[in-house]
């Protein structure tokens, strides 16, 4: 995300920055995550609500933004605690810039889930197996806990070792699913999708938000190898103008 293109963020001294809240476009942003802090096991969250932390072998690399974590694809991910601040809400937005060194079967960029059997399932990713024809595609992915489980899948296939600005977008009552800010036709695999959102998942236990990667059943699972960088999450649909501003 080019945070300096539409004066979102204001630069205070490097590496820190601040958000402009005279800017419309921040109305119902929930967290968002530079990752350029460059060095340590903490990413600041700009509206100062929810730390994420690295976890195993997390690396800091030179990136087109600057510092940003490169993920190993099988252990590390971001975890940012439990949230109910997702679980609240039916229409929302999830924007985020990748760069995957390769595609396993599921790769997990931004998840949500919890510790029970059938339980809760929020999860954006890139789906790389017979589902999506073993080709590469961005999903979406709703887990009703203890009840139905809903996916799409895009119609763009991916690129290894290639820059996309990715996004996720629920107005409540459909789902839409857009790269560089260009909405993809969605083929549904599972269930009905379209109306189910964080605040659908009907959490059991103790539930968690993560960063390349998903817990579903108390596993964290679907990691995802390499750059995930400037994440932004809110809690209504962002239109597709919106999107090419950032």
């Amino acid at each position: 995300m080019l945070i300096t293109k539409n004066k979102i963020f204001e630069k205070t001294k490097p590496f820190n920055y601040s958000i402009d809240f005279k800017n419309s476009i921040t109305r119902g942003l929930l967290g968002y995550w530079l990752t350029n802090e460059g060095a340590g096991g903490i990413i600041r969250d700009l509206l100062k609500n929810n730390l994420g932390r690295l976890k195993n072998d997390s690396t800091w690399v030179s990136s087109r933004f600057g510092k940003s974590i490169l993920f190993n694809g099988t252990s590390s991910y971001i975890d940012l605690g439990s949230s109910g601040k997702w679980e609240t809400t039916q229409n929302g937005t999830i924007v985020v810039w990748i760069n995957f060194s390769s595609f396993p079967a599921t790769a997990t960029i931004f998840g949500y889930g919890d510790d029970q059997a059938s339980g809760a399932l929020c999860e954006f990713s890139v789906r790389n197996s017979a589902i999506t024809s073993n080709v590469p595609r961005l999903d979406i992915t709703v887990g009703i806990a203890g009840g139905a489980v809903h996916g799409a899948y895009g119609s763009k296939n991916l690129s290894a070792n290639t820059w996309y600005m990715v996004s996720c977008v629920s107005t409540g009552t459909a789902w839409d699913i857009e790269i560089n800010g260009i909405s993809e036709t969605l083929n549904i695999w599972v269930g009905s999708p379209g109306t189910q959102w964080f605040g659908d998942t009907n959490t059991n236990g103790t539930d968690l938000t993560t960063i390349g990667s998903v817990k579903y059943e108390g596993v964290i699972q679907n990691y995802s190898p390499g750059i995930i960088t400037n994440i932004g999450i809110w809690n209504r649909n962002l239109s597709t103008s919106e999107l090419l501003s950032l």
